[in-house]
């Protein structure tokens, strides 16, 4: 026993000394990884390795929060505002009362990356300068507090606006940002992707504008995917230095382009609808790929994101979303021309028009559509009649017209293409005040300029775009709508919210199209 025991302390002490001999062995190497200056590189290389990991792991939590932060700002504001849109696995953000009062539909797809770039490009959009600067410790009043009517940030939003002038840009400063157009469109903030559900479905656009390079700027970046084709007709009445600003934006731009011909444009006269045509020709030119067309001046600003444009259109199948009446008083606008071609009945309506690309086909090329271009150009206002009669004439078979009465219903047809504030006399064709809402902004010829107090309004529409803003009026009224639109798209495009568009699939324009 003696002789084991010995044996046994000897392996004990031998074991000791290997674990020893080993931690000698380590700390002499920890020493010299530390402490030699042959080892000075590979420090180096370590603690550089062990910062990019730090930096990255703060970089991504740091998205991360901004993202929820975004997610839960955007679905508020949209749900506080009554837009037919929900939180996708998000029900701890919303009450389950206010999703049983809403209009509701699941589902979406989830593009994080497209997400992230726009949140990123927010800070792009909505930066602006202001007459005196803003102090270091002083804050743009909240939109988020605003569209929900807070009385509290609306009086200091109005303020804010008093003391603070905001700049606009004015066109000589564009001709010398757009001498690097990589540069001017990453600073600007164009969003320069799209989902593959956008790019199967691109949208033509013509804008009229005559003045104010900026705004038509802002509005150009709110509509602009790279896939789309967007017309712009600058009225050949404008300064020199207008028209070089926007034909400079315009080569920064894929498939953004000045029109081919130019007018000088009067309003209610046959120039302003010779001036729509000109887009509609060179629309037709420049792509056989797009599905709708939609015409803007640069006083608008859209109501939805791009890919709901897309989903709504998608729902509309084929049929065009255009405003008529039957009103006798109208008639006085060509009771002094002679009868109409075709047996075509003559309607009065919005200018503003949502129309699928056969329709533009059948405006450019039928002799009927030439015919009658030639009869309303002896008439009053003749772009309030021509396209409002094309559409409601079924024997002719316009594509994407409608068989049923001609007149904007309310109810059964409204008018969504726009969403105008007229004065309180406007009336659909069954006597309901269609537009009778208050002007929280200011009125100019009967048409509500928005302001502040609009915004829960405009946040809350069901129409496609609005008309009109002043960029020089209530200026804060159309940052915070380019704001709101930027959350609503960050949202989708991470799968959180979805548009319901089963209210626009079942208008009665879609049941009762022309074929």
């Amino acid at each position: 026993m003696s002789i084991e025991l010995a044996v046994s302390q000897r392996e004990d002490k031998a074991c000791a000394a290997v674990a020893m001999l080993r931690e000698l062995m380590l700390k002499r190497c920890v020493a010299t990884v530390v402490w030699s200056p042959r080892a000075r590189k590979l420090r180096q290389r370590l603690v550089l390795g062990a910062l990019f990991v730090l930096t990255l792991m703060v970089l991504v939590v740091r998205l991360e929060l901004e993202l929820d932060a975004s997610f839960v700002e955007a679905n508020t504001l949209v749900l506080q505002g009554g837009f037919p849109a929900i939180l996708i696995n998000s029900s701890s953000l919303v009450s389950s009362q206010s999703l049983r009062s809403s209009s509701l539909s699941f589902g979406g797809t989830m593009d994080f990356k497209m997400a992230a770039l726009v949140e990123k490009q927010k800070r792009k959009w909505l930066a602006t300068s202001y007459k005196p600067r803003l102090g270091r410790h002083e804050r743009e009043p909240r939109c988020s507090k605003l569209i929900v009517d807070d009385e509290e940030e609306q009086a200091r939003a109005r303020k804010f606006m008093e003391e603070h002038e905001r700049l606009e840009k004015p066109p000589l400063v564009y001709l010398q940002e757009t001498k690097n157009c990589s540069r001017f469109v990453q600073e600007r903030g164009y969003i320069m992707s799209a989902t593959e559900e956008e790019k199967a479905f691109p949208i033509a656009y013509s804008i009229m504008m005559y003045t104010g390079v900026e705004q038509t700027e802002r509005m150009l970046r709110a509509i602009y995917r790279p896939h789309n084709y967007h017309c712009i007709h600058v009225d050949k009445k404008v300064p020199e230095d207008i028209m070089a600003a926007m034909q400079a934006i315009a080569e920064c731009l894929p498939n953004v382009f000045i029109a081919s011909r130019l007018k000088e444009v009067y309003w209610a006269t046959y120039s302003s609808l010779e001036a729509l045509i000109y887009c509609m020709q060179d629309l037709f030119k420049a792509s056989a790929s797009w599905k709708y067309y939609i015409n803007l001046t640069g006083q608008e600003f859209p109501l939805k994101t791009n890919l709901q444009l897309v989903k709504i259109l998608e729902a509309l199948n084929g049929s065009n979303i255009v405003d008529a009446s039957t009103d006798p008083d109208m008639t006085s606008r060509w009771y002094n021309n002679f009868q109409p071609p075709h047996a075509i009945m003559p309607y009065k309506g919005m200018v503003f028009i949502i129309a699928c690309r056969g329709f533009v086909d059948y405006l450019l090329h039928s002799h009927v559509a030439r015919d009658f271009l030639q009869w309303v150009s002896n008439t009053e206002m003749p772009d309030e009649t021509y396209f409002p009669s094309l559409n409601h004439n079924p024997h002719l078979r316009v594509p994407g017209s409608y068989r049923g009465s001609p007149d904007t219903n309310a109810l059964t047809k409204p008018y969504l293409a726009r969403f105008v504030n007229w004065n309180t006399n406007w009336k659909d064709g069954v006597g309901r005040y269609n537009f009778r809402f208050p002007c929280h902004g200011k009125r100019v010829r009967s048409v509500c300029i928005f302001g502040l107090g609009d915004l829960r309004w405009l946040t809350s529409r069901k129409e496609l775009f609005a008309n009109k803003f002043y960029a020089d009026f209530e200026p804060l009224t159309l940052r915070c709508m380019e704001e709101w639109l930027l959350n609503m798209t960050v949202a989708e495009y991470s799968g959180r919210l979805l548009l319901n568009v089963s209210y626009y699939a079942s208008l009665d324009i879609v049941r009762n199209k022309v074929v």
